[in-house]
């Protein structure tokens, strides 16, 4: 989506380079003579980013953000002054201006500036989607399957749906820990409210802070006594409704005393600021990590894991789900594949299921969405997905890897008879035939691998 900026300067010769060096790099600009003519433009128009100058006549910068930032405190403003006035920055940053920056302008500086803003303003939209996406029925419906494991995943969903209290959601990469964390949602009182999703891995513990818990500013308060210039965050995004947190055995040691509180007392502060904030939102959080022996290694808090472990939901892995759910969940994934590029549905040969259900899916049904999304692509043409159109891997399989417990002979042969049962469809009876060996012995030997 192009990007759009209003510029305001009483300069013409500022409006002109500025100007111009933002439509060179893509953006859409609109520019302004003055203040008033800058404020009516952007209340028709809007814009992504504000660039205004602060000494003007008539309406100054001041003015202009308090006018802004009054109609939406969301508003991302950067000022330009040729006046190098701490003074004068200060009183900028009070009244919500996101940077300021000195003229003549160094191009650099202000593309670091743009830069930072604009890496806010995405952050906002991501939330404001996150918030008001409604749930569609692929949401719903990616991953489910009709095997015993998850219809048990789903009895524990429909269970827990009506609680207020946290949830962990455990499992394998790629498993659908979202998915049912939405699951959650969707069938809760909360469902038209927020669900909001943050990641804890991959950004820096003062980001991540930030993201969470929002910033607060040294600003002026209106005259309701609200703040127009504090940064919400992804918990205010959530009022109401689900905060999920993936990932959550990544989140630093710094912020784990924080979320404990809100947890306990329903209230946070933000970044920087002292006032408390009450929040309702219901905590669902995922996890591939054992975080129990994360507690033991010091890394998780032992009070935070027992409010979040309030209840738990296991997802199971694909290959604990059998070749029924594997062959279900490919066919709903390529029929959606299909009907995205407006092609029709076609069916995957016996050969592909038959390879798709020798695969051992290390990465769950992430891996296998995206497999059957690749051979739905290089079939658009044929009448059926075959086992030519799968990725390579697939074509010819590579041993399972193996783990210090997978090295016995016992091991061995506890993977091939399970591998085998879910060959076929968890019937004791065709294993048995397919093993060689009688129903019997079939029985003895599952009732030894569950002890």
């Amino acid at each position: 989506m192009p990007q759009s900026l209003l510029l305001i300067d009483d300069d013409p010769r500022v409006l002109a380079a500025v100007g111009a060096y933002f439509r060179r790099a893509g953006w859409t600009v609109r520019a302004a003579p003055d203040g008033r003519t800058g404020v009516e433009l952007y209340l028709r128009e809007r814009a992504d980013l504000v660039v205004t100058d602060l000494e003007m006549p008539g309406m100054d910068g001041h003015q202009v953000i308090d006018v802004l930032r009054a109609h939406d405190p969301d508003t991302m403003v950067l000022v330009l002054t040729a006046h190098d006035d701490v003074r004068v920055a200060v009183q900028a940053m009070q009244a919500g201006a996101e940077s300021f920056l000195t003229k003549p302008l160094d191009y650099p500086h202000l593309d670091l500036a743009v830069a930072r803003a604009m890496e806010k303003v995405e952050l906002r939209r991501h939330a404001r989607r996150a918030t008001h996406a409604p749930l569609t029925t692929r949401d719903l419906a990616a991953g489910f399957d009709d095997s015993p494991a998850m219809r048990q995943v789903g009895d524990l969903v429909a269970a827990y749906a009506t609680a207020s209290v946290p949830v962990l959601v455990t499992g394998e990469t790629g498993t659908g820990k979202e998915w049912v964390a939405r699951r959650l949602h969707a069938a809760s009182p909360r469902a038209t409210e927020p669900f909001v999703s943050v990641g804890c891995a991959g950004l820096v513990p003062s980001r991540l802070g930030m993201e969470l818990f929002g910033v607060e500013r040294d600003a002026l308060a209106d005259g309701r006594g609200a703040d127009r210039s504090a940064a919400r965050g992804l918990l205010d995004a959530a009022h109401g409704g689900t905060l999920f947190l993936d990932d959550v055995g990544a989140l630093p040691l710094s912020l784990q005393p924080l979320l404990l509180r809100v947890l306990e007392s329903g209230c946070f502060r933000r970044v920087g600021g002292a006032r408390e904030i009450a929040v309702d939102v219901r905590v669902i959080a995922a996890t591939q990590r054992d975080l129990r022996a994360s507690v033991r290694a010091g890394t998780f808090r032992q009070d935070l894991y027992y409010r979040l472990a309030a209840l738990t939901l296991d997802v199971p892995p694909l290959r604990a789900r059998g070749a029924a759910a594997v062959a279900e969940i490919a066919q709903q994934t390529a029929d959606a594949a299909r009907h995205r590029v407006g092609q029709r549905p076609v069916p995957l040969s016996d050969a592909a299921l038959h390879a798709l259900a020798c695969h051992d899916w290390p990465g769950n049904v992430r891996e296998l969405r995206n497999a059957i999304e690749h051979a739905a692509l290089l079939a658009r043409t044929a009448g059926a997905i075959d086992v030519a159109h799968l990725p390579a891997e697939l074509r010819e399989p590579a041993p399972p890897t193996l783990t210090r417990n997978d090295l016995s002979l016992r091991a061995a042969e506890r993977a091939h008879v399970l591998r085998v049962l879910a060959l076929c469809d968890g019937n004791k009876a065709r294993a048995a035939r397919a093993l060689g060996i009688t129903r019997a012995t079939l029985y003895t030997r599952l009732g030894e691998y569950a002890a």
